[in-house]
């Protein structure tokens, strides 16, 4: 990555120019793994309880992660500058 691709990333593609940069990141790499831990555990519960086949139960914990970390980034790392 080239020294201003991140910049780039955040000020054209995200529009955002308001908010702290360590803030920021700190809570997309929370967001993040929270969405990780979700996914484990729906495979975990899926595989162990209604004894789905693992495959099964990863593509049904993607889908619900994928939603959770888009609805999270959305809604608070990347929101529009109201209130910062």
């Amino acid at each position: 990555m080239t020294p201003g691709h991140e910049w780039f990333i955040k000020s054209f593609t995200f529009q955002d120019s308001g908010r702290k940069t360590a803030t920021q990141f700190a809570t997309f790499v929370a967001i993040s793994v929270s969405c990780l831990i979700v996914n484990l555990g729906i495979v975990w519960l899926a595989v162990t309880f209604l004894s789905l086949a693992p495959l099964v139960a990863k593509v049904i914990a993607t889908c619900c992660a994928f939603l959770r970390n888009y609805h999270g980034q959305s809604r608070f790392t990347f929101r529009s500058g109201e209130g910062t």
